[in-house]
């Protein structure tokens, strides 16, 4: 099974190295598992030497807990910063899950600005307020 894997994981990685790398090509991910095993077969121990020494590198930087810890946090950090752009701090509101479940479902949300409401717990936590229809008697003034 290990090998198994090992070998998609390997053909996956000569599928991407062929649209990454200018010159590369192969026809589709069944001609990278087949290159994958090909360079497999040819060449077992190709990269052994560049892997070990990027082993050593990384165990080294690993024993450093203190280093390790920090660095992690920064790279997440660093990394929802660099993401900021394409996926933006949600906006608080109400009706933000509202809107989201009502574009989903693909309809109208409840409360917009041409339904008149009637909020009742007025003065409560907003989280607690209720939002109904306005009937056409209250409307006109009548209790």
């Amino acid at each position: 099974m290990r090998l198994l894997l090992n070998w998609v994981l390997s053909g996956i990685a000569v599928w991407i190295v062929a649209h990454v790398v200018p010159g590369v090509y192969v026809n589709g991910p069944i001609a990278a598992l087949i290159a994958a095993l090909v360079i497999a077969l040819a060449a077992p121990r190709l990269g052994e030497n560049w892997f070990r020494a990027a082993e050593r590198r990384f165990t080294r930087f690993a024993r450093r807990r203190t280093l390790s810890i920090i660095t992690v946090g920064l790279l997440a950090l660093v990394g929802r910063a660099a993401l900021l752009p394409l996926i933006p701090v949600p906006e608080p509101g109400a009706h933000s899950r509202q809107k989201s479940f009502a574009r989903a479902a693909r309809i109208p949300p409840m409360n917009t600005l041409e339904d008149p409401v009637l909020i009742s717990n007025a003065g409560t936590n907003p989280q607690q307020v209720t939002a109904m229809p306005i009937s056409p008697a209250r409307a006109a003034g009548m209790p």
